[in-house]
């Protein structure tokens, strides 16, 4: 009886760690003010599936309230999807896209962000790696993290 309480104690032990997506300490962050961007965030939310692991405060987003740049970090499995509402400032034209960022996010994902660049009304989505990019490969993402290693995640299809 006790061998058989132990094997269902690690059975459901083993199944829980299994389930349980890996975290990593990472930020998540976007500057709308650089890199020639004219637009204000109305509305976003970074997931882990279901789990929400940053949004634009609901308070805000009822209020048309406006981002420009923002930044979080915390311990966060990698995201599988990125929500961006935004307003272009020189239109005024309204735009929202949803990255699928289901698998795209690879390896060691402690101390990088995830940030964003709006180009011609489209979301961009990067992953800044602290490492120095490779002396031949060309800078991709926000100027501020070209002289670093930046995967990009979206629209670019999966690797």
């Amino acid at each position: 009886m006790l061998i058989a309480k132990f094997v269902l104690a690690l059975s459901l032990f083993l199944a829980q760690s299994a389930s349980a997506a890996e975290r990593y300490w990472y930020g998540f962050t976007f500057d709308l003010t650089n890199d020639g961007q004219h637009a204000q965030a109305l509305d976003y939310q970074y997931r882990h599936g279901k789990e929400i692991l940053v949004e634009m405060p609901r308070a805000y987003v009822e209020a048309k309230r406006v981002y420009m740049r923002r930044g979080e970090s915390g311990s966060f499995p990698a995201g599988t999807s990125l929500y961006f509402k935004w307003r272009d400032t020189q239109t005024n034209q309204v735009y929202e896209e949803t990255a699928n960022l289901e698998g795209r996010m690879r390896g060691d994902l402690a101390h990088c962000q995830v940030t964003l660049l709006i180009i011609s009304n489209h979301l961009h989505v990067y992953l800044v790696r602290q490492e120095d990019r490779p002396a031949h490969t060309p800078a991709v993402g926000p100027q501020i993290f070209a002289a670093l290693k930046v995967d990009e995640l979206y629209p670019t299809s999966p690797k």
